[in-house]
């Protein structure tokens, strides 16, 4: 045992005696030299982008929303930006104008992006901007992987995705000529027109599709093979050339992950095994009603200056506007607005919302709001619709955002011939036959009437 102890302390007393230059190093650069290789190197990747790159910044690991950002990195640290957020607290839109930040690429624990002067890109974590929470975003944000032509980052905190794809110079161009921003506003005005938008593949399958630009996200909404409604979304962003989605869609066997902007028709379209398809308005969605009331849409506002407003309706509505006027014994009159049925999805009621303003005989407006009934809905085997009353009730003033309990007496009393309609009939509702994104609520019973309502 003593020989064999002996043996040990002689091969390790050769191997601390063999000289310094036989041991290889594993790295030929100290961890200090890599760490600043890397730093240099990416930085040097971002600089020599000659037109740019387009950024697709996806919050909070794309649930709350995506974010493009065409970003000119300079080797002096100078960024210059453009990007698809709209409604600034303190600057113009972002796509309207390139806005002059800074930039650094550090060694923190990993080699990362730091957006470290403000910029748009700040806004989105604005506290102040965003209500207090901002959108989970990030400002500084480590590089994950790089190819020639992309560069993919995640943020240090709340793991926002970054992709960094190099642009050309036609997307360069269309950033200095006012491209995006035209692509950008056009996209506003299509999702936002009275139409509903309808994707009909040329296997005869029909979708809606919405474009909700406030939360960036694109939903659409489908009948599937059992008759029951079907969702796909996706988190997106704008693009100089239309929409960009996160993730891809997959619908009727079809797939796609980019929507184009036709600025001279003014309307988006996909491509389907080479061939061009329309996204195209309609004056009523695909999905039947009740499908679509709490996706599509969720209110119904009984306007009585719509167009093709029935005249029974007219006449219920002067006869309560004069009412609530009439009980107003004492200044400030109440003086009626719309009234509406709203569907609050989450709870499975709808909300009489009954706008009235109290004026003073100067007509100074000293209260802006609505009275607000609730109703419990339920469906017979015909589809009719029957609102059973609930006993709660509220104000909400629109000025402050304030929801209070109780009604006025006044405006409860004043609207009570329609209320008393709504509850003691069953109705028919459907969309209207003919006019765009209205509606048409028809009772059952007696008094037989008609009311048309404008969708939201």
């Amino acid at each position: 045992m003593k020989k064999i102890f002996i043996y040990i302390i002689l091969v390790q007393l050769s191997f601390l005696s063999c000289k310094k230059s036989e041991v290889e190093p594993l790295f030929p650069d100290s961890a200090n030299q890599r760490a600043t290789n890397a730093v240099s190197g990416y930085k040097k990747q971002l600089t020599d982008a000659q037109y740019g790159w387009k950024g697709a910044y996806y919050p909070d690991g794309g649930q709350a929303g995506g974010y493009s950002f065409y970003l000119k990195f300079d080797a002096t640290g100078k960024l210059t930006m453009y990007s698809d957020i709209d409604g600034f607290y303190y600057f113009s839109n972002g796509y309207e104008k390139a806005f002059e930040t800074t930039f650094q690429v550090k060694a923190l624990q990993k080699p990362t992006l730091i957006f470290d002067s403000y910029s748009y890109l700040h806004e989105l974590v604005n506290p102040d901007y965003n209500g207090g929470t901002g959108q989970f975003a990030d400002l500084e944000l480590e590089f994950v992987s790089a190819t020639d032509n992309t560069i993919k980052l995640v943020g240090n905190v709340n793991k926002t995705e970054l992709i960094l794809t190099k642009i050309t110079k036609i997307d360069s161009d269309n950033l200095a000529n006012g491209t995006f921003a035209s692509v950008f506003k056009g996209t506003a005005n299509y999702a936002n027109s009275p139409s509903f938008l309808t994707l009909v593949l040329p296997t005869g399958d029909k979708a809606d599709l919405q474009i909700d630009l406030t939360n960036k996200f694109l939903v659409l909404y489908f009948l599937n093979r059992s008759g029951n409604i079907d969702a796909v979304s996706s988190a997106f962003i704008v693009t100089t050339t239309g929409i960009q989605l996160k993730d891809p869609i997959t619908f009727g066997g079809t797939t796609f992950q980019e929507m184009f902007w036709d600025a001279a028709l003014k309307v988006y379209f996909i491509n389907v095994s080479g061939k061009r398809v329309n996204i195209v308005g309609a004056n009523r969605p695909t999905l039947p009603f009740y499908f679509a009331l709490g996706n599509l849409f969720v209110g119904f506002t009984m306007n009585p200056n719509i167009p093709t407003q029935t005249a029974e309706y007219k006449a219920l509505y002067s006869k309560i506007k004069s009412d609530v006027i009439t009980l107003s014994t004492v200044a400030p009159v109440r003086v009626l607005g719309n009234i509406s049925l709203q569907y609050l999805p989450n709870d499975g009621v709808f909300v009489m919302l009954i706008d009235y303003t109290r004026t003073q005989p100067n007509n100074t407006v000293v209260f802006n709001g609505a009275g607000v009934l609730y109703y419990q809905p339920s469906l017979d085997s015909k589809g009719n619709i029957k609102f059973t009353r609930l006993a709660t009730t509220a104000t909400y003033y629109y000025d402050s955002n304030q929801l209070l309990s109780g009604i006025s007496g006044i405006v409860a009393a004043g609207v009570k011939p329609l209320t008393d309609i709504i509850e003691n009939n069953t109705f028919q509702w459907d969309y209207d036959p003919v006019a765009t994104r209205t509606a048409v609520l028809k009772s059952n019973g007696t008094p037989s009437i008609s009311i048309k309502g404008i969708l939201y």
